[in-house]
């Protein structure tokens, strides 16, 4: 039989014969982050809008025509085709970024271009569960939250919260040990914006985990302004919220129960029983720590006396 012989590439087949081509995995990111830095560094007010919608032109070709083309790292393949998750979130936050400074420039189109930026935002938050483990999660959240103010529809203005809250949590249950910049940039936001649009439960809630951060990290001088203006709009939907429920009483005298002073009276009643427990908790750790001192003076009285005999033995011996 007659031997066939055949070149590596034969045996292969023709998928190698398309040569693939390889990038450093870095490539598309820095590609992302100088548009970036273009986009927040434009100060010319004319070329503004322009140099914008030629950022979003370049981020939505970012990853055209990668097909059959590999990134690696230090020699090592790390991606083929398709943006990774991670990527392709990063791109749409900063196309969302850019076409809320957009919206901001060109009135006309102020509409439909902040409705382009909803659009992403709505996408990033169904992503959301996949990203719980990424230390960038805050800084998204900040950014969608920042989005759906502008609006200042309903819905919106609550999903602003929730974002604004989610931000916060994020970092405390990440990184509870230190309090550092992204914590008060997260709780602030958080509160000026339970402050702009109050609610007695919300601007309770905020007041709390601002006075929380104080007890923790010691420092009684912070959030001061914040809570001055939470008190002040607590006060001012006490004060201003109309009657909502009419009660006629024993004596046929009509009364009117406001659902704000509910509120804030059933928020006051849970502070009230907080503080009860942490009393409580305190005391019993008082009385603890009380029982121990006793147990350890006991000890240290039994101790001197032995002390006390192995020395009279000394002395008769």
């Amino acid at each position: 039989m007659e031997s066939v012989h055949m070149t590596s590439t034969q045996a292969i087949g023709p998928e190698v014969k398309q040569v693939r081509m390889f990038c450093p995995v870095f490539s598309p990111v820095t590609h992302r982050s100088g548009i970036m830095y273009m986009a927040r560094s434009i100060f010319d007010d004319e070329k503004f809008p322009t140099l914008l919608d030629e950022a979003i032109r370049l981020l939505d070709n970012i990853d055209k025509g990668i097909e059959g083309k590999g990134f690696t790292e230090f020699g090592v393949v790390k991606r083929i085709g398709e943006s990774s998750l991670f990527h392709s979130v990063m791109t749409d936050t900063l196309k969302m970024e850019c076409y809320e400074k957009l919206a901001k420039a060109v009135q006309p189109e102020k509409k439909e271009l902040l409705q382009k930026a909803i659009a992403i935002a709505k996408r990033l938050e169904c992503q959301i569960n996949d990203m719980t483990s990424w230390k960038a999660l805050s800084g998204i959240h900040l950014k969608i939250a920042k989005l759906f103010i502008r609006t200042q529809t309903d819905e919106n203005i609550k999903k602003a919260k929730y974002h604004y809250k989610k931000a916060y949590d994020r970092e405390f249950e990440s990184n509870n040990t230190r309090f550092t910049r992204f914590h008060q940039r997260a709780v602030i936001h958080y509160a000026e914006c339970c402050i702009q649009f109050p609610k007695s439960d919300e601007l309770t809630d905020a007041r709390q985990i601002l006075f929380d951060i104080k007890r923790r990290i010691g420092a009684d001088a912070l959030f001061e302004d914040e809570i001055k203006k939470i008190d002040y709009s607590l006060k001012q939907l006490l004060k201003n919220k109309k009657s909502v429920s009419t009660f006629i009483g024993d004596d046929d005298t009509i009364t009117r129960e406001d659902k704000g002073v509910q509120t804030v009276s059933s928020q006051d009643g849970y502070q009230k029983r907080f503080c009860q427990k942490t009393r409580d908790r305190l005391i019993s750790d008082k009385k603890r720590v009380q029982s121990e001192l006793q147990r350890i003076d006991m000890e240290i009285e039994e101790v001197e006396n032995e002390l006390q005999k192995m020395n009279s033995f000394s002395d008769h011996e």
